[in-house]
């Protein structure tokens, strides 16, 4: 995301359209949008290191439209459960 980028979404929306992606210590994955209300670049970079700091795996982030945003849909998923569904529960290593 490039910081131009960033500063033109906060000036015309007040805030930032994201689509992330994370997963948890428990190989669970989500895959949502959110629009994160911020009032300008200094207070996007403090939301970014409070987001940062409650990571418990890998996360990316990628900017988008308020079109892209309201289509999404959130999606979840619980990769060791399925392991142990398929009868495959001693394959995953973590």
């Amino acid at each position: 995301m490039e910081k131009e980028e960033i500063v033109q979404q906060i000036d015309n929306y007040g805030g930032v359209y994201l689509h992330i992606c994370t997963r948890d210590c428990d190989m669970v994955e989500s895959d949502y949008t959110s629009f994160w209300e911020v009032a300008d670049w200094n207070e996007w970079t403090v939301e970014i290191d409070r987001f940062s700091d409650g990571l418990e795996g890998p996360c990316s982030m990628n900017l988008i439209s308020r079109e892209e945003h309201k289509g999404h849909q959130p999606t979840s998923r619980d990769r060791v459960m399925e392991a142990y569904e398929n009868g495959r529960g001693n394959s995953i290593y973590v």
